[in-house]
């Protein structure tokens, strides 16, 4: 899960009990800390929501409740709904202007790191279904791929892949929504790599130090054809 669906998924159920929610949230401080802040409200929301209502007029306001649909009590929960609507745009705002591409691409390989383990060699056939939907083809000198799956990183819908390499497993996500107009290096959270222009987008080709990326970049870029209308 990157930054972008986690956010939606927190304007959506704060206490969300996606694994991968949650994994994200333990490797990125910003959506860390917009989890405590929307558990905050909701805290602040229900104690407001089963507060007692005792004076008279109060009494007037339950009754008015059950007779209508404007109330009292609906003119008091609606601006807290609007804070909350206007604190998720402003988050997203903020993540936007504060993050760029190769921290969105780190802190989706750590919220799914899961994927560096996987064992086995995908089908080609499923390689092209899948680079298919985002606007590409794939030709066997591709070599071998040990997972594959879409994902959204930044801008759009993408493809996830691991394949072996001398140090350990390498990731490659292909973004057709992120332009790179120029090779950007990457490195954090024990990781390093490139982000490389791929089509109409880019590409992130990342590893562990040591590992040699060159020429598995070579390779993916080469077996990757994208539609360029």
């Amino acid at each position: 899960m990157n930054c972008e669906a986690f956010r939606r998924q927190l304007l959506i159920d704060p206490y969300c009990r996606d694994a991968l929610f949650w994994a994200h949230a333990r490797v990125c401080p910003e959506c860390a800390s917009a989890v405590d802040e929307a558990l905050r409200f909701e805290k602040r929301l229900r104690a407001l929501l089963s507060a007692e209502l005792t004076t008279a007029g109060d009494r007037e306001a339950r009754w008015s409740v059950a007779r209508g649909p404007v109330t009292r009590y609906a003119l008091l929960v609606l601006p807290l709904l609007l804070a909350a609507l206007l604190f998720g745009l402003g988050f997203g705002l903020r993540l936007d202007a504060s993050r760029d591409l190769a921290d969105l691409v780190i802190a989706h390989i750590l919220a799914e790191e899961e994927h560096l383990r996987a064992k086995g060699t995908i089908p080609h056939l499923r390689l092209q279904s899948l680079f298919r939907l985002v606007g590409a083809d794939v030709d066997p000198s591709i070599g071998e791929v040990s997972f594959a799956g879409l994902c959204v990183v930044g801008d759009g819908k993408g493809v996830h892949l691991v394949v072996p390499g001398n140090q350990g497993a390498v990731t490659a996500l292909f973004m057709p929504g992120n332009a790179a107009p120029a090779e950007q290096e990457i490195a954090g959270a024990g990781l390093v790599g490139t982000i490389l222009s791929a089509g109409l987008g880019s590409v992130a080709i990342i590893g562990r130090p040591g590992e040699s990326l060159e020429p598995v970049a070579r390779r993916l870029l080469g077996a990757v054809r994208w539609d360029q209308r």
